[in-house]
């Protein structure tokens, strides 16, 4: 089978999709172990970890009318950059509470992303949306088993119990 144009675009998408969850599926083994080195007791940093679901589905309806506001471009561009800002802010957090509120910030671009990216699989899928969004969750779906093991090895690694590995594994 020849790949077409369309196929391609369906596939750079994908990899957008992916850049925006390799964060997430990386941070959401190790995320509560942080969050008990800064303080937090192990139901608050269970409530931080979850903290990211709590937020971005039911913000995903929001974001998906933002997105058809501003245009599907844009709004992928808008929030794989803020995405890459709160990443860069978990590194700079020093209290349980402000880790919660990079968590609700990311959450909230990750909410841009996947709706963003799913409306321009579809804009480009025209007749085949199956198989258009087969292949895009087959590469975001991937980077997500891949990276949430990697996160656990990590932590493995570095002999850290799930409530002690911060120290070690610094952001």
């Amino acid at each position: 089978m020849i790949r077409t144009d369309r196929s391609y675009y369906v596939l750079a998408i994908g990899l957008l999709g992916a850049i925006g969850v390799i964060d997430t599926a990386i941070l959401n083994p190790t995320i509560s172990a942080y969050a008990v080195t800064l303080g937090a007791g192990e139901s608050v940093a269970g409530f931080i970890a979850g903290l990211y679901s709590i937020v971005a589905i039911p913000a995903s309806l929001a974001m998906g009318l933002a997105i058809d506001a501003i245009g599907r471009r844009l709004a992928l561009v808008v929030g794989l950059g803020l995405t890459a800002v709160w990443i860069f802010g978990y590194a700079l957090a020093a209290t349980p509470l402000h880790l919660m509120l990079l968590r609700i910030a990311h959450s909230l671009s990750g909410a841009l992303v996947f709706p963003a990216s799913i409306a321009m699989i579809l804009d480009a899928a025209r007749r085949k949306i199956g198989r258009s969004i087969g292949l895009y969750w087959l590469v975001v779906g991937t980077v997500i088993a891949i990276d949430n093991h990697r996160g656990r090895l990590e932590m493995a690694r570095h002999n850290a119990s799930l409530y002690e590995g911060h120290r070690k594994i610094r952001f």
